[in-house]
Parts: structure tokens; C-alpha cells; sequence
């Protein structure tokens, strides 16, 4: 009968946890940008198409950026006027605790 090493590392096919990451996330160009114009202006909310105009990018790369600024918890969307286009949409803020650690 084989025997197994529990403490061996095995790979994973599907691709999860091949990095480990203990409090840590990287950020994707788009995704610091995005973090980088949202955080500059202080209480602002803004939508997807403004974030496009303003930073030169597609609105898939946007939209990505947005997803994973949220899954790191730096983010949050909400439905209010933009900052910029005054539209009533979807739009992005940095969280209030995340913006004063960025600050400073």
C-alpha cells in the first residue's frame, strides 16, 4: 500500500491557492488606477463610463478593476449620482476606513 505525505505540497489543477497571499492582494494595473482617480477625490462616487473617460481604458477593463477592487474589500458600489456626469447609476466609492489609510 503507498504511502501519502500529508504535509507535501500538491498542485492544484484548477489553479486556486497557487500563491499564497496572507492579507496581501496584488492589484492589477487598471484596478490601481481605478483605486488611485477614486481615492484622489474625497467623498466622490463615480460610474463606470466616467472612470473609462477619465482614465483612458475600456469599459471590460473597468468593469474588471471595479470586480476585483471589491473582492479586496477596497471598494463599494452603490446606486447614486456620479461626481462627474451627475447620472443616476451605479457608482464606485472607496470605502471611508480604506480611504483614510490611504492618506496617510
Amino acid at each position: 500500500m503507498p504511502t501519502q505525505d500529508f504535509n507535501a505540497v500538491s498542485s492544484n489543477p484548477v489553479g486556486h491557492g497557487s500563491a499564497p497571499s496572507v492579507g496581501t492582494t496584488t492589484l492589477s494595473e487598471a484596478a490601481a488606477a481605478t483605486l488611485s482617480f477614486l481615492a484622489a477625490m474625497p467623498n466622490s462616487v463615480v460610474c463606470e463610463r466616467c472612470l473609462c473617460a477619465h482614465l483612458g481604458v475600456d469599459r471590460y477593463d473597468v468593469l474588471k478593476s471595479i470586480q476585483g477592487l471589491i473582492h479586496a474589500g477596497r471598494i463599494l458600489c452603490m446606486y447614486a449620482a456620479c461626481a462627474i456626469c451627475l447620472e443616476q447609476r451605479l457608482v464606485a466609492q472607496v470605502r471611508a476606513e480604506r480611504r483614510q489609510s490611504l492618506g496617510t
